[in-house]
């Protein structure tokens, strides 16, 4: 029986998800002005968290944008990985923070067993998740 059929190839059943309108993410934020950026995660639906972000003066993004009067755009948040589980999207989210080295993001996320930086160095990322 083939892999792919033509039938898969062809009807899709569900309209994909807005981006936006996910939840459990761990998401990117890049800068429009500069090349700061943030990696974060959510449970709940990622434009809550993104109107957070831009609202909050408790935010490293809403202090970022004030500061420099710079601007995000939510529409230019990436996805990077879906995740329901609480912990492993701590980890996954750790794990891009680790990685990608983000300017804006204030901590590591969760603190990762010394193994995890052999690994994250030798490897490509995107491989680990």
């Amino acid at each position: 029986k083939p892999f792919n059929t033509i039938r898969q190839q062809v009807t899709h059943v569900k309209d994909r998800t807005d981006k936006l309108k996910k939840c459990g993410v761990i998401y990117h934020i890049k800068c429009d002005n500069c090349e700061g950026d943030y990696v974060g995660e959510t449970g709940r639906q990622l434009d809550t968290r993104l109107k957070e972000h831009l609202t909050r003066s408790s935010s490293a993004i809403f202090e970022h944008c004030n500061s420099k009067g710079h601007k995000i755009r939510p529409e230019n948040t990436k996805v990077l990985t879906s995740e329901d589980n609480f912990w492993k999207r701590k980890v996954k989210e750790a794990i891009e923070i680790k990685t990608r080295k983000p300017s804006l993001n204030r901590d590591e996320g969760l603190e990762l067993p010394r193994v995890y930086d052999s690994l994250l160095t030798s490897h490509d990322h995107t491989q680990v998740m």
